[in-house]
Order: C-alpha cells, then sequence, then structure tokens
C-alpha cells in the first residue's frame, strides 16, 4: 500500500475500500463457489473416493482452493461490514482512529490479495507456467537488464508462494544474462 492511501482521511478510503468490493463482487460468484465446495465435500465423501489416489488429489486440493476463498470472501466481507461501524465511532473517540487505521490497511492488502487471486482464476491458472527472459539486442546493458527482469519476476513468484526453478541461464559476457 502507498503512503499515499494512508495519507487519505479515513471516509475516502472506506469509499475506496467499497468500490473495490463492489468490483470484486461483480466477479464473484458466492453461491456458485458454495454450491462447487458442497459437490467437491459430497464427491469425497463416496465410498471408495480414495482408491485412484490422482484423482482423490485433484478433488481434495480443488476443495481446499474452493474452500479457502470462500471464507478469506465472508471474513473480509465481514470485516468490512465492521469496519464501517469502527469508523463512524472513530469519529466520536478520536482514540479509535488508530484502530481504524490498522483494520483499514488490512482491509485493503486482503483485497489486493483477493483481486490477485481473481487475475488467477482462469481455467489454466492452476498449473504451471514457463517464463522466458531474454537480452535480445542492446549488449551489456540488455544482458543486466534482463538478469534484473528475471530476478524480480523469480522474487514476485517467490512471494506469492509459488514454486520457482530456473531451468537454465547463459551469462553475459560482461554482466547481466
Amino acid at each position: 500500500m502507498s503512503d499515499t492511501q494512508n495519507r487519505q482521511p479515513i471516509p475516502q478510503r472506506l469509499t475506496a475500500i467499497h468500490a473495490a468490493l463492489d468490483l470484486l463482487r461483480g466477479s464473484f460468484d458466492e453461491a456458485a463457489l458454495q454450491a462447487r465446495t458442497e459437490e467437491l465435500e459430497a464427491r469425497m465423501q463416496a465410498q471408495g473416493f480414495w482408491d485412484d489416489q490422482q484423482t482423490a488429489a485433484k478433488v481434495s486440493a480443488e476443495h481446499a482452493r474452493a474452500t479457502r476463498r470462500l471464507e478469506g470472501w465472508r471474513s473480509l466481507v465481514a470485516e468490512i461490514d465492521d469496519l464501517d461501524a469502527l469508523a463512524e465511532l472513530a469519529e466520536e473517540d478520536p482514540s479509535v482512529t488508530g484502530e481504524v487505521e490498522d483494520t483499514l490497511s488490512v482491509a485493503e492488502t486482503r483485497l489486493a490479495e483477493l483481486e490477485e487471486a481473481r487475475l488467477f482464476s482462469g481455467r489454466y491458472d492452476a498449473g504451471d507456467a514457463l517464463v522466458t527472459v531474454n537480452a535480445g539486442a542492446g549488449g551489456t546493458d540488455a544482458q543486466d537488464w534482463a538478469e534484473m527482469v528475471l530476478r524480480m519476476l523469480m522474487r514476485w513468484a517467490e512471494q506469492r508462494g509459488f514454486q520457482v526453478e530456473m531451468l537454465e541461464a547463459s551469462p553475459g559476457e560482461e554482466a547481466g544474462i
């Protein structure tokens, strides 16, 4: 979160949070996710489910992801509802403002995480990805830049819990890759 957001007044931040939540609500089908979770639970409870370990592992992983998304969504909506009441209380009692600021920051972070999860909710997004970084033309500067881009991408993926493996790297003559 940027320092600019922290300097905004609480009502403006709340308005931005509600706008982000409404945007996510438009793409988040809670009822369908609840139905899918129940369907997966029923499959997992069926007799002989664990006989096929490969299928069982896929269904179990999908159930865990769906359950996490559903619980995360519901807790965020409840947290934002509580935040509205807490903000009203802060208008009357300035000593609560620090708690409101902290809760706003947490809500903004969780909204950003949900937005990112929404972006990675496509059919193939649970699969692996192969990323290639090439220096192209430009000599040493391009090679150095390619190495910086590679490090940035690897850190981004690791921070989000993705497993990262470098398959090959060709060092540049003076610097970079």
